[in-house]
């Protein structure tokens, strides 16, 4: 026989003395979930890795992204007395572009996330520029009735006014900017999901909701996650805008957390291994789930984009939600949301991989969500629907990524992780 722990031959004879032996320690692979003793020599050949690695398309500029210099160049136009300090601390930390990430740094990350891409704009549209800017100044000009529909801003944080950025898209303030972020095209233009991550991703949806961004020269988003959605953006005609992102570590989403919500986030992070970017309307940016990133415009224009749930994103969403709800508790039902919707892709994905990491996921948010179950019982009505449909096909599962090992998985799992849904 052969042993599914160190893949080595034994006899039936021999078996209950090679488990006593088999106890080296072992890793599990992060992309098909094996345990193994040469996990270094398994990740060479595991055909699991594949699907978590961007397809290498001649198309795309992966390997030509502007050198760091280059982009930094292009913000000391910038520097004003308002947003030195921000320029400074910009100068003052260490960068990679999208084409200088060292090999082991990738790796490691691929463990557990993506790595943002750059995307030809052509693979994103469905119809001619032109077309698209006239419908986004319809939108600015005309936005839909309910306020709700979008948010303005002032110098990033304060409440903002449309007309004003508006007008700043001319007369841009360096000391304070206006910007307004996700209105609602009316008659949206066509948005794909590229081609180039359809082949490894498993969105939620087919054709996410376009939202659009009004953004003068000088604007600066500080450190966000999207709430732990995917998101692809494209800057519009003359937008051009530079963007810093940082890979959701666990030392890197606890100094994020850290931070808080105030301002000055960009100037008082501590975080590691730090991607610069520079995009125009040529190039998409694919920011993947769990990224914190920030983005300062170098040239006022729309910027567009659409988020959207990957079924391998589902750990880092969860990550994510986790984090919120302990900065943010009055938006649970938004952010739990999101999360149900990943997990509800992910285990209707039916691979063994991607099930075990949604599991995984409900494990590790599961405290959290407890302490809020009383006072939001509608918000988790669909995790009872999502797991009442899985757990039937769980039948083979003699584990639990919270450590339990047994012969009846559906049991555990519904009276250790599912019991607090039912009170």
């Amino acid at each position: 026989m052969i042993c599914t722990e160190c893949n080595k031959n034994y006899s039936i004879s021999n078996a209950a003395r090679h488990r006593q032996t088999c106890n080296q320690p072992r890793k599990s692979c992060p992309y098909c979930n094996k345990r193994l003793n040469k996990l270094e020599e398994h990740l060479q050949k595991c055909h699991h890795r594949k699907r978590y690695q961007l397809k290498e398309d001649p198309h795309c500029h992966l390997a030509k992204s502007v050198e760091v210099s280059a982009i930094l160049q292009k913000l000391q136009p910038l520097q004003t007395q308002h947003n030195s300090p921000i320029i400074k601390a910009i100068h003052q930390k260490r960068w990679h572009t999208l084409g200088t990430i060292p090999i082991e740094e990738r790796d490691h990350w691929l463990e557990f996330t993506l790595i943002p891409q750059l995307i030809p704009a052509e693979q994103c549209w469905a119809q001619p520029a032109a077309a698209t800017l006239e419908e986004f100044w319809l939108t600015a000009f005309y936005p839909r009735k309910h306020e709700k529909d979008y948010s303005s801003f002032q110098r990033g944080e304060l409440p903002g006014d449309r007309g004003i950025a508006l007008l700043q898209l001319t007369e841009p303030n360096p000391a304070n900017q206006h910007m307004v972020l996700n209105m609602t095209p009316k008659s949206a233009p066509e948005f794909h999901i590229p081609d180039a991550l359809r082949h490894c991703l498993r969105p939620n949806v087919d054709k996410p909701k376009l939202q659009i961004n009004i953004t003068p020269k000088y604007s600066f988003v500080d450190l966000h996650t999207d709430r732990g959605l995917d998101t692809v953006c494209i800057t519009v005609d003359k937008c051009q805008k530079v963007w810093f992102l940082w890979p959701p570590t666990w030392h890197n989403l606890d100094e994020f957390e850290q931070l808080g919500r105030g301002e000055g986030r960009m100037v008082r992070c501590a975080l590691d291994d730090g991607i610069i970017v520079y995009t125009d309307n040529t190039k998409a940016i694919f920011i993947p789930a769990g990224w914190i990133h920030a983005t300062m415009t170098l040239s006022g224009g729309f910027l567009a984009g659409i988020s959207f749930l990957a079924a391998e994103s589902v750990m880092v969403t969860a990550k994510c939600l986790a984090m919120d709800l302990r900065l943010a508790p009055d938006d649970f039902e938004e952010n739990c949301t999101n999360y149900l919707n990943g997990l509800n892709v992910a285990l209707k994905a039916r691979d063994a991989t991607i099930a075990w990491q949604a599991v995984d996921s409900w494990t590790y948010i599961r405290p959290e969500l407890q302490k809020l179950v009383d006072d939001h019982p509608g918000a988790l009505a669909q995790a009872v629907s999502i797991w009442r449909e899985f757990l039937p096909r769980s039948d083979g599962w003699q584990r639990c990524p919270c450590g339990w090992e047994g012969n009846s998985f559906k049991d555990h799992f519904s009276q250790d992780h599912l019991s607090f849904l039912q009170t």
